[in-house]
């Protein structure tokens, strides 16, 4: 009998020891675990290769017509200041200002970036190509915390997206009613295999592998990010010869990223969108700028590819 008890608080002591030894081993923190940060943490110094403010449109105005009947008139109030106002379709009298960033990636050619504070937490981007006439303009939505929320086994068991931003684009013509025959600027899938690092600034560079035509690989190499790497959905355009805009959504960190980028010159021009914390309080926008250095191409081999 004595015995018996003696084993039993031997037993009763060693499975203190290994839960005191497992508790404290789940309390270490993974140090090949990298935490995920704010879109306002991510982009401090991200500004340093930007490129200037462009004015060229301060004091002017013109008007996008859309494939339903949508024609918007735009105001460059100054170089901070722009509004808008739906002239003709659905909405019409609709109008508003706000701030925001403009760059001419090459000339001729025109974005337009802006988070329009008026309803849901809204960004707008507009590309457009005054050389032809052809526009694309994006509107992308953050989500709420309660859809930002939802698991992504959820996603994948209701056959959701994995990520809760959405966006949206619509072919527009400058300045002339939009016809069958305006010239339009189109998806496509020329990056695919490109393998591309971008230096926004001293400390912060980031590269990306573009898969197909709907995902992309980023990995930070270098800046808060560093060790982080997610694959995200994209949508990829071709603006003029060796000019393309490449956008995509992040799923773990609310996020829009919209950047053009210029292989003639090696740069990219664009902004990044999302909330300045994790509290799904204010929308900011970030205006970013880098320059971009082509790593290798992967050629896939489709042969093997059933269809």
């Amino acid at each position: 009998m004595k015995r018996m008890k003696f084993w039993m608080v031997v037993i009763a002591i060693f499975s203190a020891f290994m839960s005191l030894t497992v508790i404290g081993y789940a309390g270490e923190k993974d140090q090949d675990v990298k935490e995920f940060i704010s879109v306002g943490d991510m982009a401090k110094g991200f500004s340093e290769n930007m490129v200037p403010q462009n004015a060229d449109y301060v004091g002017k105005e013109f008007k996008l017509y859309f494939e339903d009947g949508l024609v918007i008139n735009h105001k460059v109030l100054d170089k901070d200041t722009l509004s808008w106002e739906i002239v003709e379709g659905k909405g019409k009298g609709e109008k508003n200002s706000c701030s925001y960033y403009s760059v001419s990636p090459k000339e001729g050619i025109y974005v337009f970036s802006f988070v329009n504070a008026y309803g849901d937490a809204k960004v707008v981007n507009m590309l457009i190509n005054t050389n032809n006439g052809a526009a694309l303009v994006q509107e992308g939505y953050l989500p709420s915390e309660k859809d930002a929320s939802i698991p992504l086994w959820k996603r994948a068991q209701g056959k959701m997206p994995m990520t809760s931003v959405k966006v949206e684009y619509a072919n527009a013509s400058y300045e002339k009613p939009l016809t069958k025959d305006s010239p339009k600027i189109e998806r496509t899938t020329d990056l695919i295999g490109h393998r591309v690092q971008f230096t926004y600034s001293s400390n912060d560079a980031y590269e990306h592998i573009y898969l197909n035509d709907h995902s992309y690989v980023w990995n930070c190499i270098s800046g808060n990010e560093k060790g982080n790497a997610d694959t995200e959905v994209c949508q990829y355009f071709k603006v003029a010869n060796n000019l393309y805009l490449f956008s995509w959504q992040e799923k773990a960190v609310p996020t829009i990223g919209y950047v053009v980028e210029n292989f003639d010159v090696k740069r990219s021009f664009g902004a990044i969108y999302g909330y300045d914390g994790f509290d799904f309080g204010k929308v900011i926008d970030i205006p970013v700028g880098s320059y971009l250095k082509e790593l290798n191409v992967t050629k896939y081999d489709y042969s093997l590819v059933k269809e």
